[in-house]
C-alpha cells in the first residue's frame, strides 16, 4: 500500500509534464517501430527471437513449452515466451500484436525511472524529471521496446522491483515475487537474490524480511525448478551455460591463442563437446541427460580458460567494456545492412569501431540516430562515474542508492562471457539516474567557481 500511495503522491505532483512524457514516449517508440522495425525481420534478434516465438507457438497450440521429443526442453527461460503466448492467445499468434503491447509497456519506463530518482534523490525534484525525460528519448529503450526481445520486460521488473524495495519491509514478498518474475525471464536473479538479501539483512536486521523476501522469489520460480528437475535431471533455470561459455568465452580464448577464426575456434570446440558427451554416455550406460550435457560444456570451457589465462582475461574485459562502451544502433545495423560483420582474431578494435560508426547503411535517416546514440552513451558514461565519484568522496552514497549500484555493477559483471548494449538495458535506467546527478554536481561546482 504504501508504494501505490507514493506512485499516486508522485503522479499528482506536476502530472501535466508526466503526462506529456509517457504520451511522447509512447509516439516516439510506435513511430520508430512503424519506420524501421516492423519492415521486414528487423524486430527478430539472430536465433534468440525465433526460439521464444516457437516455444510462444507451442505452449498455445499443446500447453506446453518444448515438444515432448526435443533435446531442449531446458533451453530458455518460460517468461518471455508466457508473455508472448498471452499476447497471441489474445489475437491469433500476432507478432505484431505482442510487439504493440510490449511498446505500450515500454513508454511506462520513463514514469517509472521519474519515481525511482524521487526515491533516490528526493530533495532533487527536477532530477528525477531530467532522468524521466533521458529515459523518454533514450536510442536503446526505443529500439528494443519494437523488437522480439526480453529487455523491455527486464528493464520494467527490475525498475519495479527497486520501486518495491524502498518502500520498505511490508512490500517483501511483493519484491520477491517481482524478483521471481525476472528470474523466469533472465538469468540473472538468482544473483541478484543473494545481493538484494544481504542488503535487507543490512538495511533492517530482520530475518523476517529476508525470509519474506526469499519466500516471495521461490513461490514463482520453485514450479520451474521442480520441472526442470525432472525433466532435464538437475536443479537449474536452463541449460544455456555451458553452451554460452564455450560458444563464446572458450572460442574466444582458442581463437586468439591458435590465430583461428570464430568460426573455426567455435566448430572444434563443439566437436570437443560431443566427445565428451559420446565419452560420458558410455560411462555411465545410458544417453547423458540435458543437465549434465551443460555441465560438461562448462567443464570443457573452464578447462580453456584456465589453460590461458592471459587470453581470457583479455576477453573479459573486452565484453565488459562492449557492454558499458557498445551502441544500440549496432543491432539497427546489423538489421539494415542484413547481418552481423565478419570479424576474425586479426580484426583490430579501430576496425570495429569503424564499421560501428561509418556503417554501409541502406536507409540515409540512420545516421543522427548512431550519432544520437554516441553522444548520449559517452555522456551517460562520463556523468554516472562523475555522480557516482560525488557521492563517494562526499560520503553522500545512502544505502538505497548503494542497492542500486550493486545491482548495476552486478548486473554488468555477469556479462565477462558475452558483452553486448543490450545486456546494458537492464541497469542503464539506474546509469541514467546517477549520471544526472553528476550533472547536477558539476553544476554546482561551476556556481561555486563562479562565485568565488
Amino acid at each position: 500500500m504504501a508504494i501505490l500511495l507514493s506512485v499516486k503522491k508522485h503522479l499528482s505532483l506536476g502530472r501535466e509534464w508526466l503526462w506529456l512524457m509517457w504520451i511522447v514516449a509512447l509516439v516516439v517508440r510506435i513511430a520508430f517501430f512503424i519506420c524501421f522495425s516492423s519492415v521486414g525481420d528487423r524486430a527478430w534478434l539472430c536465433y534468440d527471437s525465433q526460439q521464444y516465438h516457437d516455444r510462444a507457438l507451442h505452449l498455445i497450440e499443446h500447453k506446453a513449452l518444448t515438444p515432448v521429443e526435443s533435446s531442449q526442453k531446458a533451453y530458455r527461460l518460460p517468461g518471455y515466451p508466457q508473455f508472448l503466448a498471452c499476447c497471441y492467445a489474445l489475437e491469433k499468434n500476432s507478432v505484431l500484436f505482442a510487439l504493440l503491447v510490449q511498446i505500450v509497456l515500454s513508454s511506462l519506463i520513463p514514469l517509472l525511472v521519474f519515481l525511482l530518482a524521487r526515491a533516490l534523490f528526493p530533495l532533487l525534484p527536477v532530477l528525477a524529471y531530467i532522468a524521466g525525460w533521458v529515459a523518454c528519448l533514450h536510442v536503446g529503450l526505443i529500439i528494443f521496446a519494437g523488437m522480439l526481445a526480453t529487455e523491455t520486460l527486464a528493464v520494467l521488473l527490475l525498475l519495479l522491483l527497486l520501486l518495491v524495495l524502498l518502500a520498505r519491509a511490508p512490500t517483501m514478498v511483493l519484491a520477491g515475487s517481482l524478483l521471481g518474475f525476472l528470474s523466469l525471464l533472465r538469468p540473472v536473479g538468482h544473483y541478484l537474490l543473494v545481493l538484494i538479501a544481504l542488503w535487507i539483512w543490512y538495511e533492517w536486521r530482520s530475518l523476517r524480511s529476508v525470509g519474506l523476501f526469499v519466500g516471495g522469489w521461490l513461490i514463482v520460480v520453485l514450479p520451474w525448478l521442480v520441472r526442470n528437475l525432472v525433466l532435464v535431471g538437475g536443479i537449474c533455470f536452463h541449460t544455456l551455460p555451458g553452451m554460452h561459455f564455450l560458444q563464446y568465452s572458450a572460442a574466444a580464448v582458442v581463437m586468439q591463442h591458435e590465430q583461428k577464426t570464430y568460426l573455426q575456434a567455435r566448430a572444434q570446440l563443439l566437436k570437443a563437446w560431443d566427445n565428451e558427451v559420446d565419452k560420458k554416455a558410455l560411462e555411465q550406460g545410458y544417453p547423458v541427460t540435458e543437465y549434465q550435457r551443460c555441465v560438461l560444456g562448462e567443464k570443457l570451457a573452464g578447462g580453456i580458460v584456465l589453460a590461458h589465462p592471459w587470453y581470457a582475461c583479455k576477453h573479459a574485459l573486452t565484453e565488459l567494456i562492449k557492454t558499458l562502451c557498445a551502441l544500440h544502433t549496432t543491432q539497427v545495423v546489423i538489421a539494415d545492412v542484413g547481418g552481423w560483420p565478419v570479424y576474425t582474431a586479426q580484426t583490430t578494435w579501430a576496425e570495429k569501431i569503424r564499421y560501428n560508426l561509418a556503417p554501409p547503411l541502406k536507409t540515409p535517416w540512420l545516421w543522427p540516430l548512431i550519432y544520437l546514440d554516441v553522444f548520449v552513451t559517452l555522456s551517460i558514461l562520463f556523468f554516472s562515474f562523475i555522480g557516482l565519484l560525488a557521492l563517494v568522496v562526499r560520503r553522500r552514497l545512502q544505502s538505497r542508492q548503494a542497492l542500486c549500484v550493486l545491482m548495476a555493477g552486478l548486473l554488468w559483471g555477469v556479462t565477462i562471457a558475452y558483452g553486448c548494449a543490450r545486456l546494458r538495458l537492464p541497469f542503464e535506467p539506474i546509469m541514467i539516474i546517477i549520471g544526472v546527478y553528476g550533472v547536477d554536481q558539476i553544476w554546482l561546482w561551476l556556481q561555486g567557481c563562479k562565485s568565488s
